[in-house]
């Protein structure tokens, strides 16, 4: 086998091993956790998003952010319950602030 053949094979191979070192194997109680932490993260970002930019549809909130579609549409849902945000055709923004 020529050496180019030979170093490419056995790259795969380090790749590989180091791929499956890096897999996360959480217990149930860690991926919990990860999840709580993961959609407190989401409504800090889409709050600072609809701040930022206001008006944004659902598929431009999904497309400005990391976190998953399913925790997306969680946290938005749960910001427009809250009053934090409202939806007016299919457009999300922050709630106007209320004047005490």
């Amino acid at each position: 086998m020529s050496d180019f053949k030979k170093n490419r094979h056995e790259h795969k191979n380090e790749q590989a091993e180091v791929e499956e070192e890096d897999k996360w194997n959480p217990t149930p109680e860690q991926f919990t956790a990860y999840q709580v932490r993961d959609a407190a993260l989401c409504a800090g970002n889409l709050r600072m998003l609809l701040s930022q930019r206001g008006g944004l549809s659902l598929r431009d909130l999904k497309d400005s952010s990391l976190h998953t579609a399913q925790t997306i549409e969680t946290q938005v849902s749960e910001l427009v319950k809250t009053g934090v945000a409202v939806e007016s055709k299919g457009r999300y923004s922050l709630a106007p602030v209320k004047a005490r």
